[in-house]
């Protein structure tokens, strides 16, 4: 009320400056206080107008910045029209960028990036959090910072991160309550409803909701209570109890429709309404609901619930017209923002879809396999391959037959993975947990398997593996052991195939064997590939990132190839060049960080050579220049007397003629 009157008065006196900065203050608190959705709407066109009418002038600039952040604000808080709302605010920033005004930079950059989030651009609210993240020291701006840990917070909730949202909420709360910022109140508690119903609490989600529905009473707004009602029908819904579901979900629309204060909570709720009507069978109705909601997420550009919505809608119309459409539509939204978390599609609806985009040729199968690669989740995983039996259930043989290999590449990325240690101990591992020894009925199927990774595990005669392991049998005797272990080495790494894939981690055709190289991962080739991409960084002086990969590829490195096996005469020449290679690593990396002035790492790096050979005379004259270089003559010294030590008790040697000049260099000064 008190903006109201003062924007009368300047406009009155015909004072811009005056007029542009109430307009902007009534926009924020009519967001705040969750005016309806057309009172916001008419204070954000006022706005417009105002700026319209300066254009051309350059006065007032610190005024209009200030009204774009917060028409930014009224668009993507208040009214839910995103792409406008993240358009005015860019505009802020250009603005503030231009007067070198750092508040006005951090405000509107902190609601640009709740643009994003809101509209499912991970990546560009990702980018922007980075940018604001040196913005907010302690105590300047709490009620910024709170707000950025909201919009932080979101962004982890819908990108499935859930311990990060639990910190990021908990700092907001100690804010708010540190600095009574009451008006950011309501929107942490929805964001800690919405993580607690994502971690199963559901109990403190809907003890939450009632808190939010009791602040609804107190502030006179039933908008809360309408939110409330949309928390508890997600609460229903993740409990799969889909009546109570459908009946919170109709509250939240009729709450949210009565009040009109933001579109988009309306339609997240009929959203709600119509995934709990899906799984209740009523798919007209579940249509009807999911279809208006498409159309407006479509319209604001919120992608990550359009996506969800599609997909669903994809189900719905399973075997019809528009299915390949839908799913089209909602997929590739996913892939192209590489969404992996989705708030209401659970793990059997989305394994529904997956299957049946995949059967209706929704999208390229080589698209949708390489998105579905990225999924970590064992229980979606476990899902798919139960959709994928069902689907396989059903039809004639024929049919059957035409649908598993449509949906072989998805089933094969629905197995759990496995990993196979070499450098060290020897294990194998399924989904991170190692196998017992004992599921390969004997040494044999593990001395195969070992074989076949050491002829490259890709494309193997049998020949080759059975003269590896049967050198003396006869070529039935030798046969026969080699069907007998194959088929054990089979049995112990998928004891239970689909008969309609068969086994898919070992295959053998035309007489040749191959570990899949999707599903086996051998340490060997990561250590290599680690190794590789280390020196192209070092070559092109991109430090910092050489020395993370070479530090991946040390954390590969747990010892000497297949430790367990040290007479095994034919893994001989495997383990000098992986110890070799661990080495020529660690003299890259003590290189970089003799470049980069890290005194400290480049010693240590040196000292770990000579931990795996004694004698490395190279080790040795590095680690005396970084000593006395250091002022530590003494030390460089007796790093020498070492080295001669070693070569003497090792090799019945004397030091090279460069170890020497290095020694002479110290000793003279």
């Amino acid at each position: 009320r008190a903006f109201g009157e003062a924007l009368a008065l300047f406009e009155q006196k015909g004072d811009t400056r005056g007029s542009l900065l109430c307009i902007a203050y009534l926009i924020e608190a009519s967001v705040f206080i969750r005016q309806p959705s057309q009172v916001i709407l008419k204070w954000i066109r006022a706005g417009e107008q105002a700026l319209a009418a300066l254009k051309g002038r350059h006065r007032f600039t610190w005024a209009r910045t200030l009204l774009w952040q917060q028409i930014g604000l009224g668009y993507i808080a208040g009214n839910g029209d995103i792409p406008k709302g993240i358009s005015a605010c860019r505009n802020a920033v250009l603005l503030a960028q231009h007067i070198d005004n750092q508040d006005l930079i951090l405000n509107a950059s902190v609601i640009l990036t709740l643009g994003f989030v809101q509209s499912g651009d991970f990546s560009g609210a990702r980018d922007m959090l980075d940018k604001i993240r040196t913005m907010t020291r302690e105590d300047r701006y709490p009620e910024y910072r709170a707000l950025k840990n909201i919009t932080n917070a979101d962004l982890a909730l819908k990108r499935g991160n859930l311990d990060l949202a639990d910190q990021l909420l908990s700092k907001s709360e100690a804010d708010i309550e540190k600095f009574g910022l009451i008006f950011l109140y309501p929107g942490v508690v929805e964001a800690r409803a919405l993580y607690f119903t994502q971690t199963g609490q559901f109990t403190q989600a809907e003890q939450t909701a009632d808190h939010l529905s009791d602040f609804s009473i107190l502030e006179g707004n039933d908008f809360y209570l309408g939110i409330s009602h949309r928390i508890k029908a997600m609460c229903h819904l993740h409990q799969e109890r889909y009546e109570a579901a459908a009946g919170s979900a109709k509250l939240a629309v009729n709450d949210l429709d009565r009040s009109r204060r933001g579109d988009i909570h309306l339609c997240l709720a009929r959203q709600i309404l119509g995934f709990s009507l899906f799984h209740l069978g009523r798919t007209a109705r579940a249509a009807v609901e999911l279809e208006d909601a498409l159309a407006y997420f479509k319209g604001i550009g919120a992608d990550l619930s359009f996506s969800e919505t599609a997909i669903a809608l994809g189900i719905l119309s399973a075997g019809k017209a528009g299915d390949a459409g839908h799913f089209k539509a909602g997929f590739e939204k996913a892939i192209e923002n590489q969404y992996r978390h989705f708030p209401l599609l659970e793990h059997r609806t989305l394994a529904e879809a997956l299957v049946r985009a995949c059967l209706a040729r929704a999208l390229p199968p080589a698209d949708l396999v390489d998105y579905f690669s990225g999924f970590t989740n064992n229980d979606l995983l476990s899902a798919v391959q139960t959709a994928i039996c069902k689907s396989l259930d059903r039809g004639a043989k024929k049919e059957q037959v035409k649908r598993a290999e449509q949906l072989r590449p998805l089933y094969k990325m629905a197995r759990p993975r496995v990993e196979i240690l070499t450098l060290g101990s020897f294990a194998v591992l399924i989904n991170g947990r190692p196998l017992d020894p004992s599921v390969f009925g004997g040494a044999k199927p593990l001395l195969l398997l070992k074989a076949i990774i050491l002829n490259g595990g890709s494309d193997i005669p049998k020949e080759v593996l059975i003269d590896a392991l049967w050198p003396s049998a006869a070529i039935t005797a030798g046969e026969k052991n080699f069907k007998i272990n194959l088929h054990r080495l089979r049995k112990a790494l998928e004891p239970s195939p689909v008969k309609a894939f068969g086994h898919v981690y070992l295959s053998q055709k035309t007489g040749r064997v191959s570990l899949d190289p999707d599903l086996v991962r051998v340490d060997t080739l990561v250590f290599m590939t680690l190794a590789g991409r280390g020196r192209q960084h070092e070559e092109r002086e991109e430090y910092h990132r050489a020395l993370k990969c070479y530090s991946d590829a040390l954390a590969v490195y747990r010892g000497d190839y297949f430790a367990d096996d040290p007479y095994l005469e034919w893994i001989g020449p495997h383990r000098d060049l992986y110890r070799l290679k661990c080495m020529e690593i660690l003299a890259c990396k003590a290189g970089i960080h003799e470049e980069l002035n890290q005194w400290q790492e480049a010693v240590d790096a040196w000292q770990a050579i000579l931990a795996m050979d004694s004698c490395n005379e190279k080790a040795f004259r590095n680690l005396m220049i970084l000593y006395a270089d250091a002022g530590l003559k003494s030390d460089a010294l007796q790093v020498f007397a070492r080295c001669k030590s070693a070569l003497k008790h090792e090799m019945d040697a004397e030091p090279d003629a460069r170890t020497l000049e290095v020694y002479n260099r110290i000793t003279a000064g």
